[in-house]
């Protein structure tokens, strides 16, 4: 992990590319009041829900209708955190994934966790 400058987004924000980006934001009560892009936020239900420690039958629809949404009128600040400087994986969505799994009394799947499974 190194420490840098990143974009506000859960899923991409360790993508140096993604750190000036025009995005739009929101915040999603679904991830815990996480902020995601317009860009994630719109690819989610393409999303295996497991890969987010979801049950995987999860119905994204409702699930997000369920929860608060907020998006933001202007683009929060970039910030500096620890992200993986391989894969670009923000530490704090490996550790809301890790807490999300165990909330869920979900199995990760080492598929896409290899480094977050243990074993």
């Amino acid at each position: 992990m190194v420490w840098r400058v990143v974009a506000p987004c859960l899923d991409c924000g360790g993508d140096p590319s993604e750190v000036y980006d025009p995005h739009k934001f929101a915040r999603i009560g679904l991830f815990d009041s996480e902020m995601f892009c317009d860009f994630c936020d719109a690819d989610m239900p393409s999303t295996d829900p497991t890969y987010w420690g979801f049950p995987a039958d999860l119905d994204w629809d409702k699930a997000m209708a369920e929860h608060s949404y907020e998006p933001l009128s202007s683009r929060p600040s970039e910030h500096e955190e620890w992200v993986c400087p391989k894969c670009y994986t923000l530490l704090r969505k490996q550790q809301f994934i890790l807490k999300n799994a165990s909330r869920n009394g979900i199995e990760l799947s080492r598929e896409y966790w290899k480094y977050l499974v243990p074993g």
